[in-house]
Formats: structure tokens, sequence, C-alpha cells
């Protein structure tokens, strides 16, 4: 009886722990785009049917661009990987984030 009480003892202890690695990621994400948006104009907008092709565009070039093109900051406020990114950036021809579009 005592080691099974330690066994649930010691699986609600780890529960918790993972839950606590997902919030602080999910509040490192978040701090990152408060930061981004700190100074900057927050909405943009874009005319309907425009295609989803340039929105995803012109909101990497932005992001990029609050940024001071640091590109892992980029990813991580755009909720996509660093490879990602880079695989968009070459898709759309993006080498200097400050190219006007």
């Amino acid at each position: 009886m005592a080691y099974g009480q330690a066994f649930q003892s010691e699986s609600a202890l780890r529960i918790p722990q993972v839950s606590l690695v997902s919030q602080v990621q999910v509040a490192a994400q978040e701090r990152l785009r408060q930061v981004a948006l700190e100074g900057k104009e927050a909405v943009i907008s874009f005319a309907p049917g425009t295609p989803l092709a340039e929105v995803e565009k012109q909101m990497i070039l932005r992001t990029l661009r609050t940024q001071k093109g640091n590109r892992t900051h980029t990813a991580r406020i755009l909720g996509i990987g660093l490879r990602t990114l880079q695989r968009k950036l070459k898709k759309y021809e993006i080498h200097d984030p400050d190219c006007v579009i």
C-alpha cells in the first residue's frame, strides 16, 4: 500500500512540471509578441480578396522589421519554426527585411 501511494505521489509531481514548462513557453512567446508590438502599429489590414500568400509575405516582412532582422525572434513571434521561416523567406525571395514591397 505504501508503494502505491508513493508511486501516485511521484506521478502527481511530474504532471504539473510539464504544465509549468508549457506555461513558461507560452508566457515567453506572448512576451515576445508584446515586445514586438511596443511602439509599433498593431493593426494591419488587407483588402478583401488579397491572396493568402501576399498576406503571409507581408506579415513576415513586418515582423522581421520590428525585430530588426532577427529571424529567431521573428519565427517565435509568428509561431513557426526557424527552418520554416527560412523556407518562406526563400519562397518569397526576401533577402533584406528593409526592402519595400
